[in-house]
């Protein structure tokens, strides 16, 4: 069935050796929007997909085929 978006940033990030605060110092995002994005809670804004790929060295490619769970609450963007 493929990883979600959160599974595959979460196995990117620790392939990385970052912990979820040194992930969102280096992407230049909240701590709690990593968190968010780890547990499929929300999906994170597309300007900031290329943030996340050059922290953690990776191209956008590194992104392909995830899977994009429905979000679990309709009211966050």
């Amino acid at each position: 069935m493929g990883e979600t978006f959160g599974q595959r940033l979460l196995r990117l990030r620790e392939a990385a050796g970052l912990t979820p605060a040194g992930l969102s110092e280096a992407a230049g995002v909240s701590r709690m929007s990593v968190s968010r994005w780890e547990r499929d809670a929300q999906h994170p804004p597309a300007a900031e997909l290329a943030a996340l790929a050059a922290a953690l060295g990776v191209s956008l490619a590194a992104f392909d085929g995830v899977r994009w769970p429905e979000k679990k609450n309709k009211n966050i963007p």
